[in-house]
């Protein structure tokens, strides 16, 4: 999908004096994975919450489901997700 692109700092990236346009699929998966429900007023259900998984001890398996239920909700389809905390890796296409 082609969308704004935003750096590390979630800064919208500014290019030839407009807003970049580029691939957005891995920072909304990134941005999916990271929000917790409530983050986003049109979508309040929507978030995969890992910081409070992960600080919650969730297990693997727990982290894993929660992460593709958001994305598969999101219409991605999932390759792969590797959990190695604090290392969590998504694989997934639309």
């Amino acid at each position: 999908m082609q969308d704004f692109i935003v750096d590390e700092n979630y800064d919208l990236v500014i290019k030839n004096e407009d807003f970049a346009i580029g691939d957005s699929n891995s920072q909304e998966i990134d941005l999916l994975v990271r929000s917790f429900k409530g983050d986003w007023k049109q979508y309040p259900l929507l978030g995969a919450e890992l910081l409070r998984l992960v600080k919650g001890r969730a297990t693997e398996v727990r982290i894993k489901r929660d992460i593709t239920e958001e994305l598969k909700n999101d219409g991605f389809n999932i390759i792969k997700i590797k959990v190695d905390l604090p290392i969590v890796e998504v694989d997934a296409k639309r």
